[in-house]
């Protein structure tokens, strides 16, 4: 599965990726982090999953499909993606 965490710069997507990766590392997931500003780069990445990073006051684009929403950081962030992504990945079966 191919996760997207996009965002402004300084919104928090490596911070969150870095231990995401971390506890994705046995499964067949791969984590992309970009600060996009249109939609046909989101689209490019072909994500099966997208995290918007919303932890700025200055954020000016908004994918067209958000799938997880970050509006403020807390320090087990990933760990709740996480269990977010085994819960979508079990119903997708």
């Amino acid at each position: 599965m191919k996760i997207l965490i996009c965002g402004a710069p300084g919104s928090g997507k490596t911070t969150l990726a870095t231990p995401l990766e971390l506890l994705l590392k046995n499964s067949d997931s791969t984590v992309q982090v970009m600060s996009p500003v249109t939609q046909s780069e989101v689209d490019s990445v072909d994500a099966e999953y997208i995290v918007w990073m919303d932890t700025l006051d200055t954020q000016s684009f908004k994918p067209e499909r958000v799938d997880y929403h970050v509006a403020q950081w807390f320090d087990d962030t990933h760990v709740i993606l996480n269990t977010v992504l085994q819960r979508w990945r079990e119903r997708q079966v």
